[in-house]
């Protein structure tokens, strides 16, 4: 895009937001300020305050309309495909944007539609047959199981490579390393390069909706 065809796009909050997305995405939240979003529209910093009052009101625009790609839909009794549906919904949007884990709890930011998402997931832990205590004690190893997956993902990222490729060549220079000192190594050589982070990811959060059953079921 030129310069001269970005100046002559219409300021507006949204595309302002639109941009602050775009700088996200591509670095970090961490790089976020409106000095670079008004570089990134090829406008003057100054222009952008008539639209947004300051860098804390970019920073709760740009987390709304992250929140609200997380709409997890409410299939009644089914909890755990309610439950299956936020994580996944909340795991894309963690890994797409590095860094809003750490903006959205330090802000302090809660909107309509995080709430909604909070309220659907609670409801979710309630209709599976927890007591209101596990549900809260249910969410928190949801959400730290999203955020560890997460975190995982962003360091092999940044150490191996973000192609699968890279990633894949890690593995296997591992993998191929373990000689007969290391049976257990060598047992899973052969699979260990194929399994990729969203059949992990599938993986772990079956395993904690297995141990929501399991507790529901107890009484």
């Amino acid at each position: 895009m030129t310069e001269s065809t970005r100046t002559a796009a219409p300021l507006t909050k949204d595309t302002i937001v639109d941009a602050a997305l775009v700088i996200v995405e591509r670095e970090t939240m961490e790089a976020l300020s409106m000095r670079r979003v008004a570089r990134e529209l090829g406008r003057a910093p100054m222009s952008l305050y008539r639209h947004v009052g300051d860098i804390d009101e970019l920073t709760e625009l740009v987390m709304a309309r992250l929140i609200a790609d997380v709409n997890p839909i409410d299939h009644a009794e089914d909890w755990r495909r309610t439950l299956r549906d936020a994580a996944v919904q909340v795991r894309r949007v963690f890994v797409r944007y590095p860094g809003i884990v750490e903006v959205a709890m330090a802000s302090g930011i809660r909107t309509d539609t995080m709430l909604q998402v909070l309220n659907t997931i609670m409801g979710a832990f309630l209709t599976a047959g927890l007591t209101p205590e596990q549900a809260v004690q249910a969410h928190r190893v949801l959400f730290s199981t999203i955020l560890g997956d997460t975190l995982m993902q962003r360091s092999a990222d940044e150490v191996l490579g973000a192609t699968p490729e890279a990633q894949r060549t890690f593995m296997d220079q591992l993998t191929s390393a373990a000689d007969e000192r290391f049976p257990n190594l060598r047992a899973v050589a052969g699979v260990w390069p194929d399994v990729d982070g969203d059949q992990v990811f599938a993986f772990a959060i079956d395993r904690v909706l297995d141990g929501i059953a399991a507790l529901a079921a107890e009484g």
